[in-house]
């Protein structure tokens, strides 16, 4: 088997028992056709070879990121080159061979054939998962994104609890702070400044594969509401609930088949109305928004708004005032892009990645069909804004990231990195700002306290039953 000729270029979307279904990326290698062998990893055979003698907490990452490799084990060879590929690898045997060096991982296939070769600018490999590092939670000095000397700096970890958490939000009223977060499966609801106060953990409801929460608090001093978007494999929908903070217990009040968002209008941190979006089963986010409002019956259905760009997603997304002309901005991140329209009119884009993959869904865009078709949605924390240097204009903060390379081989959505980034709005054109800290754990929500960022991160390491999985809020300086 050999990996030298490249025939096309394309895009796996559907994945059967003996044959995957495919569309091309559109560029000139259109070599491929209907029934042509196309190499999948799924199922191959796959080894590890350590040179190094350190590197089995890389060989653990990977049995456990990529389970549909048949993983033939882990070896530690002294002295050798790459002749130990004879053993596994010959002309006859479809297989991969991972060799990991003291600067580089180098992925094999049958034939001796290269596949990739994995290092960063530092010359060590692309890990990017240490099984067996301290649970301390560090931040990087945004010169790391340069390739310079890494310096640490702890961050204060305010609280930690048992839970996976694929995406946050916070609320802060009369000076507590209050944390929902979502995965898969369950809801947690805390208040950080007081557990005893506020500490709810319920299931997903119906079932469904959980998604996003945002708080929502109409009046002021008001019902605590949250609106949670979810994922029904049942039916292959979107479904949306409207929640409600009654004492010790997250009520389930109404639910919608749109796409919700939750949005602040003036800046004062209460945000007060949701905006629902069509789902689209190509493009996830449809193209009519609409108003809803709470009544006594639960969600009441307005108008449609027309206000809005044609790219604009109420998820990942902010409605405020960042220009510091009295007029609110709409601000989105739709395909690691960040879009600030005036309106309808685009007067900002930024021309590095945005966001971090805080929540991905992978589903199926018409499951009767015989040719099944799958899409895969990316959906980014919210930016946030406040007016951190009391000047009258508000700050714009977001989350950029770097993507872990070594997931190439065979599609690791895991991030390698995020950092902050900031912008502000100065003599007519948006300036990056100085708020550039790198973290190494997965930002799943923040807010500004105080002048301090707080944010939730969270891991889950382990292997099979012996996963450990964890939020941690942390806060530090701008």
């Amino acid at each position: 088997m050999t990996y030298s000729v490249v025939v096309s270029h394309l895009k796996v979307i559907g994945i059967k028992d003996n044959y995957s279904l495919a569309e091309s990326l559109g560029d000139n290698l259109n070599q491929a056709a209907i029934g042509s062998e196309v190499v999948r990893y799924e199922h191959v055979p796959s080894t590890f070879f350590d040179l190094t003698g350190k590197s089995k907490h890389i060989y653990l990452y990977l049995k456990e990121h990529l389970p549909f490799l048949k993983w033939e084990g882990y070896q530690y060879i002294e002295d050798a080159d790459n002749s130990v590929l004879t053993k596994v690898c010959d002309k006859s045997t479809v297989c991969l061979a991972f060799i990991a060096y003291d600067d580089k991982i180098e992925v094999y296939g049958g034939d001796n054939d290269l596949i990739n070769i994995y290092s960063d600018a530092n010359g060590s490999p692309k890990a990017a998962g240490d099984l067996n590092k301290a649970s301390t939670v560090d931040a990087k000095d945004s010169e790391a994104i340069l390739g310079n000397a890494v310096t640490y700096e702890k961050l204060r970890r305010i609280d930690s609890f048992p839970f996976y958490t694929k995406m946050a939000d916070f609320l802060k009223i009369n000076g507590d702070l209050y944390l929902a977060a979502i995965n898969d499966k369950r809801i947690r609801v805390i208040n950080v400044n007081d557990r005893d106060a506020l500490n709810i953990e319920v299931d997903v409801p119906d079932n469904n594969e959980g998604l996003t929460v945002q708080w929502l608090q109409v009046e002021e001093n008001d019902n605590l509401y949250i609106i949670i978007n979810t994922w029904s494999r049942l039916h292959n929908r979107i479904v949306s609930y409207l929640s409600r903070i009654n004492g010790d217990k997250l009520s389930i009040l109404d639910s919608s088949h749109s796409i919700m968002g939750v949005f602040d209008d003036n800046s004062d941190g209460r945000r007060t109305f949701i905006l629902g979006q069509e789902y689209d089963p190509e493009e996830f986010y449809g193209k009519r928004i609409r108003k809803y409002n709470i009544n006594s019956d639960g969600l009441h259905q307005g108008e449609y708004i027309y206000e809005f760009p044609t790219k604009f997603t109420v998820l990942g997304s902010a409605i405020s005032d960042v220009t510091g002309d009295g007029v609110n901005e709409n601000i989105f991140i739709r395909n690691n892009i960040l879009y600030i329209y005036s309106g309808n009119e685009l007067i900002y884009t930024s021309s590095k990645v945005i966001g971090n993959n805080a929540s991905m869904l992978t589903y199926e865009i018409n499951p009767k069909s015989p040719y099944v078709r799958q899409n895969t949605v990316s959906i980014e924390l919210p930016p946030v804004t406040e007016d951190v240097d009391a000047d009258g204009t508000s700050e714009l903060l977001v989350i950029a990231s770097k993507r872990n390379e070594l997931g190439s081989v065979v599609g690791i959505s895991e991030i390698e990195n995020n950092w902050m980034v900031s912008f502000k709005y100065k003599d007519n054109q948006f300036v990056k700002g100085s708020i550039e800290r790198v973290i190494d754990e997965h930002i799943k929500g923040f807010t500004i306290v105080d002048n301090n960022i707080v944010a939730v991160v969270s891991t889950k390491k382990g292997l099979l039953e012996d996963v450990k999985e964890t939020t941690d809020i942390v806060d530090f300086g701008l």
